[in-house]
Parts: structure tokens; sequence; C-alpha cells
């Protein structure tokens, strides 16, 4: 009996999509005809930084955010249709200039990968199963994203605070995000605090920004800081910029943490 060959996941495309990779690939002048204008060689050139990089936002839902490529598995009518819950992410690693995330982490399961949640089920590589399965997904997720991204490029993830009502308003989420999350997505904040036997790999630097009620603003920076360590709503959204650092080197010694930072 002849077998059916495997079948591949496959991966909505628009005709959107192929325009942004297609112009991204294209070189707006090249450094030898700068230095040959420069040098008074040729006649002058404009120079114009690239446009249209590799950009994803990710859950877009039913809004896009502008210049980026959408991806979203639900949502009617996406760039690319792929589920974010299923590992590995059908994109290349380090081929991301930018990636944009609002207000999806906090859907993320409360659970760790199982072999349903790989690309490839009970069939997935040894080293696929072996790089995911028992990882908390929300570090599969992150995982992800720093492989996709090229070293210094940038994350910006929008979450509700955990301390504030819309981050319970919604039957939907299944994680309640505060700022010190984001220290567990640090290599060398893991190792400063021996959590580095921890099932993640990404090693992101991050800066955050609340989005904050109005009464906020006539408050006194030490009353302002006193009510977002303690009061309820007074913060609603945190805008947090990641970055992709490089992974430590072997052998390499860790820097002194600062004495100000949380400890598990």
């Amino acid at each position: 009996m002849n077998k059916k060959p495997k079948s591949k996941p496959v991966v909505a495309k628009s005709n959107k999509t192929d325009a942004i990779l297609k112009e991204h690939k294209k070189l707006v002048v090249s450094q030898e005809a700068v230095q040959r204008a420069a040098m008074g060689g040729a006649q002058p050139v404009t120079v114009v930084p690239p446009i249209n990089l590799v950009r994803y936002d990710l859950a877009c839902g039913q809004s896009p955010k502008e210049g980026f490529i959408g991806v979203d598995l639900h949502a009617p009518n996406p760039d690319l249709r792929f589920d974010l819950t299923k590992f590995p992410w059908p994109l290349k690693d380090h081929s991301v200039d930018e990636l944009h995330c609002s207000h999806y982490v906090e859907h993320i399961p409360c659970r760790e990968v199982e072999e349903r949640d790989l690309v490839a089920g009970g069939e997935a590589p040894t080293e696929v199963k072996k790089s995911f399965l028992g990882k908390d997904h929300l570090f599969a997720f992150f995982d992800e994203c720093w492989r996709i991204l090229k070293p210094g490029s940038k994350m910006l993830v929008i979450v509700p605070c955990g301390r504030s009502n819309r981050a319970f308003q919604d039957p939907t989420h299944r994680r309640f995000i505060v700022v010190e999350l984001f220290f567990y997505l640090n290599h060398v904040w893991r190792a400063g605090n021996k959590l580095d036997h921890y099932r993640v790999n990404c090693n992101f630097g991050f800066s955050v920004q609340p989005t904050v009620a109005q009464h906020m603003a006539l408050l006194s920076d030490e009353a302002r800081q006193n009510a977002f360590d303690k009061d309820w709503n007074a913060i609603h959204d945190f805008w947090v910029t990641l970055e992709a650092l490089p992974p430590p080197a072997k052998g390499e010694a860790l820097p002194v943490l600062p004495p100000n930072l949380p400890t598990p």
C-alpha cells in the first residue's frame, strides 16, 4: 500500500507580505557610490535609510500596526496566518528587524508545552521536542521572539498591569502581568539569582513605560511611586521595550547585579 506523503503546515501569505519582503531586499545606494560621490568622482547621491524593514505585528487582530506584517490565527485577514502557540514558528533565525505585540501576552496559555503544541506533533524531530516539551508557554513564546530577532533589534510588548481592572475584565486572559516578570527574560538576572536552570533561553534587556490614570499627574513623584507600588488601577498598561541581546559566551564572567533589582 502506498503511503500518503506527510503534509507540511501551510502558512497563509498575502501579496502585501511579498511586496514588503521584496522591497526589503533592495539596496538604496551602495557604500562605494557614497564614497565616490564624497570624493567628487560621481554625481551627488541622496542617501536615504532603508525602507520596509522586516517587521511583524504578532497577534495583530483586526488592526495590524501600520508598516508591519500582521500575524494572527483567528483574525479575518492577516498577512500571515499561523498559530503562535505552535512551535517552532515558520520564521528564520535572526531574520526580523522589529516586533510589535499588543495585548496578547496575557492570553498565552498558562501551562507547559506538550506534543500537541508542536507543529509536527509526535513526529517532531528529537531536537525540537528537547527544545520545547515541558517549557512554560510564555517562555516558549519569548524564546521564539528572541530567535527570530536580529541581535540588537527591538520588540514592543503592551500588556495590562496585573493590578488593574483591565487585567481581569477579559475572561480569556490567562496571565496577570507585573513588571518584574520581564527580569526572567534576561540571562544575567536569571544567573545572578540562581535561576539559570529554568527552561528559557532568551536574553532581553528591557525598559518600561506605564500608562497611568489621569489623577496620577497631580501627585508628587514620591506619592506617585507609592501609588504605583500599592494601589489598584494606578497603572493601566505597561509598554515594555525589549532589546534582543546576544547569548553570553561560555565562561564569560557575569556582571554584578545592582542591589536594587528584585529577587525571586
